[in-house]
């Protein structure tokens, strides 16, 4: 078969090959969901079967190894044997071997001249083991994985190959945009962190309360009715009171697990795409290898700390599918936090030090918080002054040079003011308050004020904390030049009073 890789992909085959004439042996490639990671490594392997070589390709699940192997089919690779239990295509002697890791931990592993790791984020110690064994050290090892952050990958990994970035392949329209709503968030308070992340059995509490799944239910049925729509929950107690929730008004909703059956989740898959179910509720299974190209809504029904899963949750709903335009992203936890998925990258491999750890954390702080869009609730990044979906551009407040009455002085929250004053900020609306204090926050970050600056000097300009207004603590990339020309003027007064 003649292999048709798009600019690319084309590229990262170059640079893979590269590294290894170059005696790089250990790379991790980098490619959002949809990328073709699978064709990627599909050409390399009919490459090497070309000369005569054996190759080993591992998957994390037992449902990716069927997959993996319809793929390679379907790219005209024949020689293909499967180590997992005792599946039909066992075939010790073909010279393609696709392995699931936890077989493969059992047996003795076939002899291979390149080594491909699917979803290599996750980090498998069986792995690791395997690539520092001696007679395996001039052995290529590939990893692909659209998140390649997980801490200590440096430690095994010494390469890392960036081939396509998910806002870059958006632009170039190999997947579907995004349109994102964070509507609802979890209260955390009280709920402990374990390894990084929420203690589950916590946090399975807090999202299972009753205005919390019935605010979700409400709020996929006001944006996503119409929209093949995957949830992710915390656990089993979560998805199934999810589910429930979403029968309870009507809507088919489905329930996938670990224990559900490859026959079964097939049965579910065709249920979805012809519009017999309407949601698929599950916890982390559906996370990575889902090729269900008809899903167009990815519903977070859990809060995380991890960008791993956030990214990698959000990927399923990301890949083309002929009629739609978009995919529709509900945050109904309170993940903004973690930052816009087109924002969140790294270009390098955490090697577990503390080094690695405060760059990442630096790294962390640039990236801003997704804002809401004051018309239609939408979060878009920082950087877009309009908003993507309804194209709304705030605007600074408005000047009120009509009012020519004589001073008098008013008491708001304990300010004075003049009656001009008051009636500029009466007519105020959310988006421009916003506006202000984003503004106020950047220049807070620029000049290194103290944290509490920003809020202060807010709470004199409105009379009012931020956050008593619901304002979002996130700043612009450059400050409103109407907002720095009253902080200028606000010093030079205060100025002028000391020197008095």
């Amino acid at each position: 078969m003649q292999f048709q890789l798009r600019p690319l992909q084309a590229e990262a085959h170059e640079n893979i090959r590269a590294e290894i004439d170059f005696c790089e042996t250990r790379l991790i490639v980098q490619a959002p969901c949809g990328f073709g990671k699978t064709l990627l490594a599909a050409k390399m392997i009919q490459e090497s079967l070309d000369k005569g070589k054996r190759s080993i390709f591992t998957a994390p699940a037992l449902s990716l190894i069927d997959q993996t192997v319809e793929r390679f089919h379907q790219y005209g690779i024949r020689d293909i044997g499967v180590l997992q239990a005792n599946h039909p295509l066992t075939a010790l002697h073909r010279k393609v071997q696709v392995c699931s890791v936890q077989t493969l931990m059992r047996r003795e592993i076939p002899l291979a001249d390149e080594v491909f790791i699917d979803e290599a984020h996750l980090q498998f110690q069986f792995i690791h083991d395997w690539m520092r064994r001696p007679d395996w050290q001039d052995v290529p090892f590939i990893g692909l994985t659209a998140t390649p952050w997980a801490r200590g990958m440096g430690k095994h990994w010494r390469k890392l190959i960036v081939a396509a970035r998910l806002g870059e392949m958006v632009e170039k329209g190999w997947l579907k945009p995004l349109r994102y709503f964070a509507p609802i968030e979890i209260d955390t308070t009280g709920v402990k962190m374990v390894a990084g992340d929420y203690h589950e059995g916590q946090l399975s509490e807090a999202s299972r309360k009753t205005t919390i799944l019935a605010d979700t239910v409400k709020q996929w049925l006001e944006h996503a009715q119409d929209r093949p729509t995957i949830a992710f929950c915390v656990d089993r107690s979560h998805a199934q009171d999810m589910q429930a929730r979403f029968m309870e008004v009507g809507v088919p909703c489905e329930y996938i697990d670990a224990n559900t059956e490859a026959g079964e989740r097939q049965a579910i898959g065709k249920r979805m795409e012809s519009g017999e179910a309407k949601v698929c509720v599950s916890v982390g299974c559906l996370i990575a290898g889902l090729d269900w190209t008809f899903v167009s809504c990815v519903l977070f029904a859990r809060k995380t700390k991890s960008k791993i899963l956030w990214v990698q949750g959000i990927g399923r709903g990301m890949r083309l599918h002929p009629g739609q335009e978009d995919c529709l992203l509900l945050d109904c936890a309170g993940n903004q936090s973690l930052g816009h998925p087109y924002d969140i990258h790294y270009d390098y491999l955490d090697d577990g030090t503390d080094a690695s750890k405060a760059k990442r954390e630096a790294d962390d702080k640039k990236v801003s918080e997704p804002k809401k869009c004051g018309k239609c609730g939408a979060m878009r990044q920082p950087k877009l002054r309009a908003c993507p979906v309804c194209g709304h551009i705030p605007t600074p407040p408005p000047s009120v040079s009509e009012l020519d009455a004589k001073l008098k002085e008013v008491q708001r929250s304990g300010i004075a003011m003049d009656i001009k004053e008051k009636a500029r900020l009466d007519l105020l609306k959310f988006e421009d308050m916003q506006s202000w204090y984003s503004s106020l926050l950047a220049i807070q970050e620029q000049r290194g004020y103290a944290k509490a600056w920003a809020n202060v000097q807010f709470k004199e300009r409105f009379g009012s904390w931020p956050d008593k207004l619901g304002l979002h603590d996130a700043s612009l990339d450059s400050p409103d030049p109407m907002v720095s020309s009253w902080v200028t003027h606000r010093m030079i007064k205060f100025a002028k009073s000391n020197r008095r």
